[in-house]
């Protein structure tokens, strides 16, 4: 059995706590930590979303309201999940 693999996806204003989860699982091989890509526009659409069907799953209540409380989600990392991430400016 494969040990479980996690994704932490932070919030792209919260670089402080991205860089600090990084530094903290910087050791762990089982943990992925990565901002959000999303990159909201004036208007309000998202870049992604102007490109290509969204493909991700909705939040659930709980998801939604760690997001906006504390700037990340903790995800399993299923195999063949590819994960597409913005780099910090």
């Amino acid at each position: 059995m494969t040990p479980e693999r996690w994704l932490i996806v932070v919030a792209r204003d919260r670089l402080r706590l991205y860089e600090n989860l990084v530094e903290s699982f910087a050791s762990n091989p089982r943990v992925t930590v990565i901002l959000d890509r999303r990159q909201e526009h004036p208007d309000g659409a998202a870049e992604a979303e102007e490109r290509a069907p969204q493909r991700r799953r909705p939040l659930s209540p709980e998801q939604a309201g760690t997001w906006l409380q504390l700037g990340f989600l903790l995800v399993r990392q299923e195999d063949g999940l590819t994960v597409y991430e913005t780099r910090p400016v």
